[in-house]
């Protein structure tokens, strides 16, 4: 029996191996285009090293992990949350790996981001919405008005669970990238980092 390429190459969600994500209410800072005039909350904008190779990328990470600016959320499914014009955005963050892991091998700071399909959204929207009724890990609200809070989800098989089968066929592999259940939205660099393995 032929076994359909498309099948073979299918997208799988899994939990990423060592995301990083801005602590508490740094993420306004870290995602600020503009620079700012506090030396201390310059230090955490992430646009500062954007332009270093992705291995310096990562030392400066970890370093702010180690400051508190980030934290570490090893093999943990997120639930993003974003709020701008008045209009709620859901998605779960994930890595996309035609094999199990998807584990990458170098800092990736700029998540895909794609919609998923449309028979699985309200089955998604759902599990993202029970996530999001908890206390977030980050919470920040940008100058332009945009808010980007993110939860640790307490039931990460759920989650996975309501992505099986709701990823689009053309969906690339990606050391992490936010799966959106109502509609897909740019997400900053440096919000979403996902490191290689230590």
């Amino acid at each position: 029996m032929r076994i359909d390429a498309r099948y073979k190459a299918r997208m799988n969600a899994a939990p990423i191996a060592r995301l990083c994500v801005p602590a508490g209410t740094a993420a306004a800072c870290v995602v600020s285009a503009e620079p700012l005039d506090d030396p201390a909350l310059e230090a955490r904008r992430f646009a500062r090293f954007a332009d270093l190779a992705p291995a310096e990328q990562a030392g400066r990470i970890v370093a702010l992990v180690r400051d508190g600016v980030y934290t570490e959320l090893p093999g943990q499914v997120l639930v993003l949350r974003v709020i701008a014009g008045g209009v709620r955005h859901h998605a779960a963050v994930v890595a996309l790996s035609s094999t199990a892991t998807g584990a990458g091998a170098e800092a990736s700071t700029t998540p895909v981001t794609l919609l998923a399909l449309k028979d699985r959204r309200e089955q998604l929207l759902e599990a993202l919405q029970a996530e999001a009724r908890q206390r977030p890990i980050f919470h920040g609200t940008t100058p332009e008005g945009v808010t980007y809070s993110g939860f640790a989800a307490a039931d990460p098989t759920g989650v996975l669970g309501a992505l099986h089968g709701g990823l689009p066929q053309d969906a690339p592999e990606a050391t992490v990238a936010a799966v959106f259940a109502d509609a897909s939205i740019a997400i900053p660099a440096g919000l979403l980092v996902a490191l290689g393995q230590a």
